[in-house]
């Protein structure tokens, strides 16, 4: 079924496609393939094994990969003369990392095969494909797929299914909120669900997930270790095909007595209710 739901519309004339990884023009297609609903918006950034992206006083780096996601509305006044407001960060939620035989994996140490983005404007969804030559020869293959929901516009939703050529691997996948940098003092940090406050603005948001790893149907149990992460360890199979679906949700408050938190989880309860078929189905038709 998640095979079914990674391939994109038969019509070309829907979908625009990039193919190739080019260090120098990546941040233009992560621009260009930029995925909004009129409430929350994010880059077209690749989740997995991008490496961090760092607050830097030189102004004149050029990132390789420069991940956003915003929220409408969510504006505060930064430290600049002049002061002039502007949307705040959230905290990035699509991020992958991948560890193997303990060695981190960065798309930047290793050798594209393949690699294919697409936006398909028919289904309003973010496609990917990769085949990625990693240390040791190791070859991973896979695709994702991401969407910020048009039928429910607080809800998100990123599917990845990925395999590995060899036995033995000893394999780590941490999927986590990025929150660095965000320039919001927090509020609540739980397991899966966390809330921020802007400093001079005083607006709020709150951000609730959800992620399951399935290892050939089968869930693996993850290690949560932190609020909105999830880590998990195993000894790879060659072919054996992962699926991860990770729900998201987002609420925001202008008021100081509005606490966004409990708008937040209880819309993830209904969207893990739904599951991610069910999310995907409201999602294509609006």
């Amino acid at each position: 079924m998640m095979h079914e739901a990674l391939l994109p519309t038969q019509d070309p004339g829907w979908v625009l496609t990039h193919e190739g990884y080019n260090v120098l023009t990546e941040n233009a297609v992560e621009s260009r393939f930029a995925l909004g609903n009129g409430f929350r918006g994010m880059r077209a950034s690749r989740p997995v094994s991008r490496g961090p992206t760092w607050v830097s006083w030189q102004g004149y780096v050029r990132w390789a990969s420069w991940p956003r996601c915003y929220v409408a509305g969510l504006f505060d006044r930064p430290n600049t003369v002049p002061p002039v407001p502007a949307l705040v960060l959230v905290a990035d939620w699509s991020r992958v990392r991948l560890v193997l035989d303990d060695n981190p994996q960065l798309l930047m140490d290793g050798e594209f095969l393949a690699s294919v983005r697409q936006l398909d404007m028919r289904r309003g969804i973010l496609l990917a494909d990769l085949s990625y030559r990693a240390h040791g020869g190791i070859t991973i293959s896979g695709g994702e797929l991401r969407l910020v929901s048009l039928a429910d516009r607080v809800a998100a939703l990123q599917l990845l299914r990925f395999s590995f050529d060899r036995d033995g691997i000893d394999v780590m996948l941490e999927a986590n909120f990025a929150m660095a940098g965000m320039g919001m003092e927090p509020l609540q940090l739980d397991r899966d669900i966390c809330a921020w406050r802007t400093e001079g603005s005083g607006k709020a948001v709150a951000m609730a997930g959800s992620v399951t790893l399935r290892a050939d149907g089968r869930p693996l149990v993850p290690e949560r270790s932190f609020s909105l992460r999830w880590i998990w360890r195993w000894r790879s199979i060659a072919g054996q095909v992962l699926e991860l679906d990770r729900l998201v949700t987002v609420a925001r408050s202008d008021s100081s007595a509005e606490d966004p938190a409990p708008v937040a989880a209880d819309a993830l309860a209904r969207r893990r209710a739904l599951g991610w078929r069910g999310v995907l189905a409201a999602h294509e038709p609006a």
